[in-house]
């Protein structure tokens, strides 16, 4: 009877405390069901109720963390009954990971041995399942247990897939909630457009954007502030038609907006803790000075410049909710445009000229697209030099050193070339300097000198011979026949002496020989006008220039001009023009015209006649582009010029 009765009392004892675990499992699920938006205590719950479902010793949960580097396995739950040190912890999380490692790359959940048996013989094992989301692996839970054989093991794994089932549901939920909160924050949105369309001008949409806010967030009062160079102007306050715009309250709020538009960020200030991690000094001062209200600044963007902000001020005893935010930042995203094309529609038309003026010269001069912009600079500035500047046109061309004055001294007569002359103690040849009267070669004069003694012997007769025909015969009429032959006599004698004296060649001027060489010629015969020597004077050198036929139009008398020669070809001289021939010669395919110029300065030792180079005659201004491109143009303009 007695044993009867403790048979039933035990009973009644496992009935009990299977309904206690059964009601916390229940308490658990609901929890589980009911989920917001922590997403660790979710999986804490979530770890829970697997560790209870398999009577678990020890557990984990992870989430994949996928980035460029790699997926990476995050802990976000560790249950373990003792109170371990944080390096037995670590080293269990590491075991953790190395386990259900394989799992997620596998994308299936397993059962893994960890662990000898026991007394009772239960072998320790790890289970683990995968968490996915829309099919995808996101996360893996891990519980070690103990239990008879590997069957036993994977009967509790299908239980825990079923808790794990329940992060589908918590992730669908979450979807639908942002989904949600998306949907009806783009509807606020295109509420607010429909109030911005029903006003004109910048002040009244403004003013219906504070009051839509206020009453859709259930803010205590929104203002709105336009950024005027680098201050903050309040322009609009909800459900306030006039302000004093100089209000410690205005000028609090003005600074709440300066610090979230110097950020460009968005500013939320809870004095219970909970805003954003950014500067919040000033949103802070004005939450003490106006009862530990709650502050949320949205800095308004247009083309990614900040151009104002709205500032929500709620009450001590509310709070702004995630719907909230998101509709002030879609607010501020999509309705700014708006409103700054308004804010440029209001101004007077002389703020637009210089407004308008302004931003183009910060579009031209500023820091953005340099590389277009210096390309685009220096291509008009390239321009600009082409038609504006106007350089002096220099015709340039070829020249050649000419003596002056420069003699050819020629054979006077026929005859032979006896002897060439000498000056200091060395026989005359090209290059030797010589002096006036020189004495250069001298041809032979015998056969003169012979023909010059019978001229005179046949005067001495025929003067004989007539003194005796008028003084012994009295023939006076011969006697005057003879005395004309002996006159003719003796000019033919003088005739001959002063062939003879033009036998010996000097030279007419100072200068020095350029031209001819007689020294291995002795003997040789040369005729009465051959050209035997050249003389220059090396004092007056002039350049003979050739000019092209389609330049020499540009040339004119006293023009001047710079040379420099092939042999030194650094330095520039001065030349000014002094004559033009009027006559075209052919030269290398090309006809030519001698221009002569005076050099404008000292004489130089090193320069002889016969020496080149290339000068550049000074001509007029005209265009550079013009410089650079008429000689095509004429020759295009010849070539077409029947069209």
């Amino acid at each position: 009877m007695s044993t009867g009765i403790v048979q039933q009392t035990q009973t009644q004892e496992q009935q009990k405390k299977g309904a206690s675990q059964e009601s916390a499992r229940l308490k658990l699920v609901q929890r589980l069901l009911a989920a917001g938006e922590d997403l660790p205590a979710f999986l804490q719950d979530l770890l829970n109720t697997q560790a209870m479902v398999v009577a678990g010793t020890e557990a984990a949960a992870f989430m994949v963390d996928r980035s460029p580097e790699g997926d990476k396995l995050v802990p976000l739950v560790h249950l373990r009954p003792d109170q371990a040190n944080e390096e037995v912890r670590q080293r269990a999380i590491a075991a953790f990971t190395k386990l259900v490692t394989p799992c997620i790359e596998q994308n299936r959940e397993g059962a893994f041995e960890v662990g000898p048996p026991d007394d009772a013989g239960e072998r320790q094992y790890c289970l683990a399942t995968v968490l996915r989301s829309e099919g995808r692996a996101v996360g893996v839970t891990a519980v070690v247990t103990r239990c008879r054989g590997i069957e036993r093991a994977r009967q509790r794994l299908a239980s825990m897939e079923l808790v794990a089932g329940y992060f589908e549901i918590y992730s669908m939920r979450r979807s639908s909630e942002q989904a949600r909160l998306v949907a009806n924050s783009h509807q606020g949105v295109l509420q607010l457009m429909g109030a911005i369309a029903t006003v004109e001008g910048f002040e009244a949409s403004a003013k219906n954007i504070c009051n839509e806010l206020a009453t859709r967030t259930g803010a205590a009062r929104v203002a709105l502030g336009w950024l005027k160079g680098r201050n903050v102007k309040i322009v609009a306050l909800s459900h306030t038609d006039k302000f004093d715009k100089k209000q410690e309250l205005l000028v609090q709020t003005r600074r709440v907006m300066e610090e979230s538009i110097d950020q460009e960020q968005i500013v939320h200030y809870d004095p219970a803790g909970g805003g954003t991690d950014n500067v919040t000094r000033e949103a802070a001062a004005y939450s003490r000075q106006n009862g530990n209200c709650s502050l949320v600044t949205v800095p308004l963007r247009r083309l990614g410049e900040v151009v104002g902000a709205i500032t929500l001020e709620y009450s001590p005893d509310r709070k702004p909710d995630q719907a909230a935010a998101q509709m002030v930042a879609l607010t501020g995203d999509v309705l700014t445009p708006q409103l700054y094309d308004r804010y440029e529609n209001d101004r007077n038309i002389f703020v637009k000229i210089g407004v308008t003026t302004k931003r183009t010269a910060q579009e031209y001069l500023g820091v953005k697209h340099t590389l277009a912009k210096i390309i685009a600079a220096s291509l008009l500035i390239i321009a600009g030099v082409l038609i504006f500047y106007r350089p002096v046109y220099r015709v340039s061309a070829p020249f050649t050193f000419a003596a002056q004055d420069k003699r050819a001294v020629a054979s006077p007569t026929d005859g032979f070339l006896a002897e060439i002359g000498i000056i200091d103690g060395q026989e005359v040849r090209p290059g030797m300097k010589v002096k006036a009267g020189d004495v250069l070669a001298r041809l032979d004069t015998e056969d003169l000198a012979m023909q010059r003694r019978e001229a005179l012997t046949r005067a001495n007769a025929l003067q004989k011979e007539a003194d005796m025909k008028l003084h012994q015969q009295g023939k006076t009429a011969e006697a005057l026949i003879l005395l004309e032959q002996r006159k003719a006599a003796l000019a033919e004698a003088e005739l001959l002496s002063w062939r003879i004296e033009r036998a010996t060649i000097t030279s007419p001027i100072d200068g020095e020989i350029i031209r001819g060489d007689w020294r291995d010629r002795r003997g040789a015969p040369v005729k009465q006008g051959d050209i035997l020597y050249e003389i220059a004077s090396l004092k007056d050198i002039e350049l003979e220039i050739d000019v092209a036929e389609n330049d020499i139009q540009m040339i004119r008398e006293q023009q001047t001009g710079v040379f420099s020669t092939t042999s030194d070809p650094g330095p520039e001289y001065r030349f000014v023009v002094d004559r033009i021939v009027p006559l075209g010669e052919p030269k290398d395919g090309s006809n030519v015209f001698k221009v002569y110029a005076r050099i404008d300065g000292e004489l130089l030792d090193v320069w002889k006649p016969g020496m080149v180079g290339e000068a550049k005659i000074e001509t007029e201004r005209a265009r550079l582009i013009w410089i650079w491109t008429h000689r095509f143009t004429d020759w295009l303009r010849l070539k077409m010029w029947w069209w």
